[in-house]
C-alpha cells in the first residue's frame, strides 16, 4: 500500500507518494503546506487509487465508488494511524 498526495506547488498540480511516510510528512519533505497546499490524499492499493480526502468535490464524487471496492479494515487501519499520530481521531481522514 502506497500513500500519495496531489498538491499545488509552483502553480501546478504535482503527485507525490511514499511507502512509509505519512501524508503530512510527504508534504513537508517536498516543501508543501500541509493545510492549504494538498488537494488530495489517498492510498494506492494494487495500483488502484483510494481517495481518503479531496478538496475538489467533483473529483471526489467521480471516484467515490472506488471506496466500495476496498476492504473496510484498510480504512480502520488508517483511522488507527491518525489516532496514534495525532492523539485523537480527525474528521474526514487525516
Amino acid at each position: 500500500m502506497i500513500k500519495y498526495i496531489i498538491a499545488v506547488k509552483d502553480g501546478h498540480l504535482r503527485h507525490y507518494k511514499s511507502d512509509w511516510l505519512s501524508h503530512d510528512t510527504i508534504a513537508r519533505d517536498n516543501g508543501i503546506d500541509c493545510w492549504n497546499g494538498i488537494v488530495e490524499r489517498g492510498l494506492l492499493i494494487d495500483c488502484k487509487p483510494l481517495i481518503l480526502e479531496c478538496s475538489i468535490a467533483s473529483h471526489s464524487q467521480k471516484h467515490y465508488h472506488d471506496k466500495l471496492a476496498f476492504d473496510p479494515s484498510i480504512l480502520r487501519a488508517r483511522e488507527a494511524e491518525t489516532l496514534y499520530a495525532y492523539g485523537r481521531q480527525l474528521k474526514g481522514g487525516d
